[in-house]
């Protein structure tokens, strides 16, 4: 299954919760998507490093759509 960045943009907010409730921790984001094949751990920096230029750890939102579009043509997807 493919979905389109559009797509990812609009469920990110329904995974974090920022709009709609129920809101998730990192640690609660870790574990939904390491159900569907990250491997993913949660330390005491928060988080983990998704690549990002400035070297800081993601927010929810940034953690989110940056796990989606890896699982993005993934058959852990469907």
């Amino acid at each position: 299954m493919t979905i389109s960045a559009y797509t990812i943009e609009e469920l990110v907010p329904f995974l974090t919760g920022n709009d709609y409730p129920p809101t998730r921790s990192g640690k609660e984001l870790i574990a939904l998507f390491n159900k569907y094949g990250c491997r993913d751990i949660y330390d005491e920096l928060g988080l983990p490093d998704i690549g990002k230029r400035n070297g800081q750890r993601p927010s929810r939102k940034e953690y989110a759509k940056a796990r989606l579009s890896d699982l993005n043509k993934n058959p852990e997807l469907r």
